[in-house]
């Protein structure tokens, strides 16, 4: 995809909870401020 939509528009991934084996926020609202930090980091 990086090569498709060429420098102009980056692609950024976030791992979802539990992927590397780390606790599952029991709501949405605490999964999205969980990776707030991420997501404006980046």
């Amino acid at each position: 995809m990086v090569k498709l939509f060429g420098p102009n528009y980056p692609i950024i991934s976030i791992d979802p909870h539990g992927l590397r084996g780390e606790p599952i926020p029991p709501s949405i609202e605490e999964m999205a401020a969980d990776r707030l930090p991420l997501i404006l980091k980046r």
